[in-house]
């Protein structure tokens, strides 16, 4: 039959919704259009559409020209092949999505169908879709869908956490690839951190992204960055219990939302309080005061100390790494486990300097130190009383901040663990290990760790085993990751809330879809009590009232502790009321985060939709889906289906071998094989149901098999035939299924059983009206959303009530004072905030104030984010050229190196390139001393005292048999020719040629390198730039001569040829850069860290704390460009590793010199060339 024409009941829409629809309607009419001539294809012409509209795109169309016959076809193909049309309402989700918007859609509309029409779309580009999930059971789960993708012609892929290399990289090579958000995020810090081209996963431009629950993933998993670690050698464990400790005695005060705006903030930084806790915004403070507390506490606990030395001077003490296991020791000399203790001298500073921009001198080590008294004695300090408010005030910049083992950190990060992470809330504690809680699901996280010491933290507060620190190699938050998309989209159920956050950080809008069917879910307003009895009666009398009527019932809770103590009280509640009659009760259900819940999660979802069943759950995102009949035994078979299901389903595994008795259901293989049966006829039974609703089923196809299956179902549906299943007993179990249309008819009866049963069942509990949703405490608006959406899915009754006390904790947060004055003026425990305007009015403010701190967190967080990014992405840039560069394009990425560390280091001997004195006045020994040890790894700062070191003034490269490295020194600089330099300078004469005078090489080498060092710069203009560019040339011949060397060696020790020498040589150097910029960028990282945990105690400095964070984040950096512009330049002179290898007994010891005519090598010298 025709398919109907686009068709959208405005019926109850908003007015947004409605304009949604007015704008699209057009192109849902002209895809609708296309499906007649669609349906006539054959399915190897449909397959063909991929392609067709390739040439077309690279033909000059647009994708959005294209779109009308891309859904078309889309549409088609999931009638075809999953017996699914999308409705008019999913083509609109799909338009918009597309269009690069945040569609919302209610629970149950399909989203995961309707995201196969922008990703064919987008994948068309030939750049991939990527359709990013929250987990993988849903990525497999919705890859199955794919099929839809493989019937148009295009390719599709799925990744798994499981997944190897060359899985993932088949995977991603896919036209559209399903992923979790997180197994994408690590996929592209692996890429950042391989030193293997081949290993690379992600290669090619993120072109488009749609990501489901995109709420979940973008917004509140966006401050949580995904970070590759490693764990530190050393455990920090005495630092956190003393931190731990410290933070237990200081005086905090806590805040709610409304206090924190006020001026009541800067009174507590003004002494009122050690620390200000703001609970709203995960944040803890330590004050100016609790700086000084801390220092006293400290000294107190035996771990640090101050001194002052002859002259007057404070210094610092602490005790940092023991040196033997034991406690922390205790004041006095008493016996004990030796320590290595830090002496370092207090700077003189202005008041309110800032902590971190200390530059203290570098720390006295003291080792086997005892206590802190012997540290002291041992560094010739007189003990000074920390209790003094103005010793304290000097000293606790550098203790608190001062160092990498400074205190400051430790102390911040365990007030947050002990007052704002609770237990059985954010985390649970089994077998001394502390693991995390999920909060979107409420699942345990076994394999996750807090970041920037959280985790230590909290295992302190604990007093659980203290766990190596966590060190961050590479990481990457979820917004820095996808806004890297040329095109991004996302659907949720509950978008509204966050359109700002969409808008403001990702440049999404939020367009709100109609449903497929009108929503008959009443929605109670909130009621709050004053106590917890007039509460606990009022859940009571609604849950027992749903169960009399036969309904099911989901209660959400916010707690662990909370679904616990419910379902305690409930099931006590539900003996009393229902045991005593004779009869079997309703179910009760409990499911949190507890491993022996979670283990029953499946079977406990399967039946949460039976009238009667209950469901007391901590569940923020509770996943509810439908209700299945689940048999154990073949009798339980025999007495509940009926009888020709149950006889073409027990003819089936008898063809399988099977022997229906009273054990299990069958043997493993059977049952294996019959699952297989039931996938394998699925499209078909939903091509059936799609015929029974107004479709139409399939056409073509599998031919007689698929008729014969249908005809004959459709026979035993309409009630014209009794049906029995004609299968030979000796027919072979393992013929192919298509060949038995008995058998796969007995499977398709068995489907639509089990959904004529699922329908009864929803027919009882629409009529008693649906299931109820009971909120049994304050949650933030998407959470309500979210609890409320699991009732009235697709149009079904429902309904939800919203139910809290003034003992709630978010109550408590955010109204605190306020609360306790009310229950005074009032105080009837039981007394209902009768008036609903009330009770919305109270637990609607609770809510914006929650969704507006979270949104200023989440800000703060993108804040940092947005500092570190740029940062990121460039060192990502240089690593993937240094990893895909060839001999060539390496050769010019350090030689551009070069030419800044040669200016670096005239720079640090106050050589400038424009208006510097002239080179009479210069140290030119000094300078050309520090390139020359650079290069050869030479401290000494003496030119004379290295070229001591050479014989006959020559390169040569020795071998270190005991460790089988190849060590290159390079004669740079002979004496002959700094002569001729200085007076070549002091003259204004021409610059002496360093391949004249400098290093022996062969002819091609010298005129090789000589065409390296002529960079595209101007004619020098001063001796500056002249000894510039002669310096540049010089360090360019030396690359070229040490490459030589190390090519040689490969050649004489391990007979390589001219190509394997010269790929060997490119790696190692590869191998060198890639360490350099791993190591630099990891440091980054974790000074990162530190000025982050400063950046709070500025703003009690009338700063602002992000103005300071940037500025020293870009100073930081730079020192890291630096760092890496000279370690890269020096990399570039390795030492070559041979280690391993064996070495000709006459080769032991063996120095190779320069190619002059002495080498007594046999290698030809143009075997040796650099490329």
């Amino acid at each position: 039959s025709a398919p109907e024409s686009p068709r959208v009941s405005l019926q109850g829409l908003s007015r947004g919704e409605r304009r949604v629809v007015g704008r699209h309607t057009p192109t849902l009419e002209a895809i609708a259009a296309l499906e007649p001539a669609l349906r006539e294809l054959t399915d190897e012409e449909l397959a063909g559409t991929t392609s067709r509209l390739r040439v077309r795109l690279a033909g000059g169309e647009t994708l959005k020209a294209l779109l009308p016959e891309a859904y078309a076809a889309v549409r088609e193909a999931a009638r075809r092949v999953l017996g699914m049309r999308h409705y008019d309402v999913q083509m609109l989700g799909g338009i918009v999505l597309f269009e690069g918007c945040v569609a919302e859609m209610g629970t149950g509309e399909g989203k995961t169908l309707v995201a196969t029409l922008p990703a064919y779309l987008a994948s068309l580009e030939g750049l991939g879709a990527h359709i990013v999930t929250v987990n993988d059971y849903l990525a497999k789960r919705d890859a199955e869908v794919g099929k839809v993708f493989t019937a148009l012609g295009s390719s599709v892929g799925v990744v798994v956490a499981t997944d190897d290399t060359p899985t993932a990289q088949a995977a991603f090579a896919a036209d559209i690839t399903y992923v979790t958000a997180q197994q994408l995020g690590f996929t592209y810090l692996r890429d950042n951190m391989t030193g293997d081209p081949a290993s690379l996963v992600l290669t090619r431009p993120p072109a488009f992204a749609l990501v489901d629950e995109v709420d979940a993933v973008l917004v509140d998993e966006c401050a949580t960055p995904l970070v590759m670690s490693a764990q530190a050698d050393v455990v920090d464990a005495g630092h956190w219990v003393a931190a731990a400790a410290v933070a237990r005695r200081l005086r905090p005060a806590t805040l709610s939302s409304a206090e924190a705006e006020d001026a009541r903030l800067q009174e507590w930084a003004d002494g009122a309080a050690d620390a200000v806790i703001l609970p709203h915004s995960r944040q803890a403070t330590l004050t100016g005061r609790g700086l000084r507390t801390a220092v006293s506490l400290l000294v107190e606990a035996g771990v640090a100390g101050v001194g002052r030395d002859a002259g007057g001077a404070l210094h610092v003490v602490q005790l940092t790494s023991p040196e033997e296991e034991g406690p922390a020791p205790a004041s006095g000399t008493a016996p004990g486990p030796r320590w290595t203790a830090l002496v370092t001298p207090v700077p003189e500073h202005r008041p309110g300097q800032l902590p971190v921009s200390f530059q203290p001198a570098p720390p006295l080590t003291l080792r086997s130190v005892a206590s802190v008294p012997d540290a002291l004695r041992r560094a010739g300090l007189v003990d000074v009383d920390a209790g003094d408010e103005g010793v304290a005030a000097r000293t606790a910049p550098v203790l608190m901040w001062g160092s990498e083992e400074a205190f400051g950190k430790y102390i911040q990060t365990c007030l947050k663990a002990l007052h704002l992470y609770h237990r059985d809330v954010d985390y649970t504690v089994r077998d001394d290990q502390v693991i995390l809680i999920d909060q979107s699901t409420g699942r345990e996280r076994e394999k996750t760790r807090w970041s920037d010491g959280l985790h230590q933290a909290v295992e302190a507060k604990e007093r659980a085993a203290i766990s190596a620190r966590d060190y961050n190699q590479a990481s990457i938050t979820f917004t820095s990751l996808f806004k890297m998309y040329r095109r991004l989209a996302g659907m949720t159920g509950t978008a509204l809330p966050l359109q700002a956050d969409f808008l403001d950080a990702y440049d999404l809008k939020v367009v709100a879809l109609p449903p497929h069917r009108p929503r008959q879910r009443e929605d109670h307003p909130p009621e709050v009590y004053m106590g917890t009895e007039g509460y606990l009666a009022r859940l009571e009398q609604l849950l027992v009232e749903a169960l009399d009527a036969g309904r099911p019932v989901l209660v959400g809770t916010a707690t662990v502790e909370q679904s616990e103590a419910l379902y305690g009280r409930l099931s006590r509640l539900l003996e009393s009321e229902f045991g005593g009659l004779g009869v079997k009760g309703p179910t009760l259900n409990l499911l949190n985060a507890r491993p022996e819940s979670v283990r029953r999660e499946a079977q406990i979802i399967a039946q949460a939709g039976l009238p009667g069943t209950g469901l007391a759950a901590w569940i923020p995102r509770p996943p509810l889906e439908g209700l299945s009949p689940v048999f154990h035994s073949m009798q339980a078979m025999r007495a509940g289906l009926p009888a020709p299901v149950y006889v073409a389903l027990e003819t089936a595994l008898r063809e399988v071998g099977a022997a229906p008795g009273s054990g299990g259901l069958a043997p493993a293989a059977a049952t294996d094989w019959l699952s297989g049966l039931l996938e394998e006829v699925e499209v078909l039974r939903s091509h059936l149901l799609l015929a029974q609703t107004g479709g139409s089923g399939p056409n073509g196809g599998d031919g007689a098999a698929e008729g014969e299956v249908l005809a004959a179902a459709l026979r035993l549906l309409a009630g014209e035939a009794d049906w029995t299943p004609e299968v030979a007993p000796n027919e072979a179990p393992d013929a192919p299924a298509a060949a038995r249309p008995a058998l796969r008819a007995a499977a398709l009866l068995l489907w639509l059983w089990f959904d004529g049963r699922c329908r009864e069942q929803n027919l009882r509990v629409r009529a008693a009206g649906g299931l109820r949703v009971l909120i049994a405490s304050v949650a933030p608006t998407r959470s309500e959303a979210q609890l409320r959406g699991r009732a009235g899915r697709q149009g079904d009754p429902g309904d939800s009530f919203y139910l809290s006390h003034l003992g709630d904790r978010m109550l408590e947060m955010y109204l605190g004072s306020t609360l306790s004055s009310a229950v005074t003026r009032l105080g009837d425990e039981s007394l209902l905030y009768e008036q609903q305007p009330t009770g919305r009015m109270l637990v609607g403010g609770v809510q914006q104030r929650y969704d507006h701190d979270v949104r200023m967190r989440l800000q703060q967080e993108r804040k940092r984010d947005a500092v570190v990014d740029p940062y990121r992405r460039h060192v990502y840039s240089i690593r993937r050229a240094l990893l895909e560069a060839d001999a060539e394009g390496l050769g010019v990425f350090t030689r551009g190196y070069c030419a800044d560390f040669v200016r670096d280091a005239m720079r640090a001997f106050g050589i400038e390139a424009r208006g510097s004195p002239g080179g009479g006045e210069w140290d030119l020994e000094g300078l050309l001393a520090a390139i020359q040890g650079a290069v050869n790894g030479d401290p000494s700062p003496s030119l004379a005292d290295q070229q001591a070191r050479f014989h006959d003034a020559e390169n040569e490269g020795r071998l270190d048999p005991r460790t089988g490295l190849y060590r290159v020194a390079l004669n740079l600089f002979p004496h002959d020719l700094v002569e001729s330099l200085k007076l070549a300078l002091q003259g204004n004469q021409e610059l002496p040629f360093p391949l004249d005078a400098g290093v022996p090489l062969t002819r091609s080498i010298r005129q090789r390198a000589a065409q390296a060092a002529q960079l595209p710069t101007a004619p020098p203009e001063s001796d500056a730039d002249r000894l510039h560019a002669w310096l540049l040339t010089q360090l360019i011949m030396a690359q070229h001569a040490h490459r030589a060397l190390c090519q040689r060696a490969l050649a004489r020790f391990l007979g390589a040829s001219r190509e394997e020498a010269e790929e060997a040589s490119l790696l190692a150097l590869r191998a060198a850069a890639l360490a350099c910029i791993d190591s630099l960028w990891a440091d980054f990282l974790k000074n990162m860290e530190t000025l982050a945990a400063a950046a709070m105690v500025r703003a009690f400095s009338r700063r602002d704390p992000w103005d300071e964070f940037k500025l020293e984040t870009s100073a930081l950096f730079m020192l890291l460009l630096q760092d890496f512009r000279q370690q890269l330049v020096v990399a570039s002179f390795h030492t070559l590793d041979l280690g391993g290898i064996p070495v000709p007994a006459e080769s032991t010891g063996a120095t190779l010199h320069g190619y002059s005519e002495k080498s007594n090598d046999t290698v030809p010298d143009q075997a040796l060339q650099p490329s």
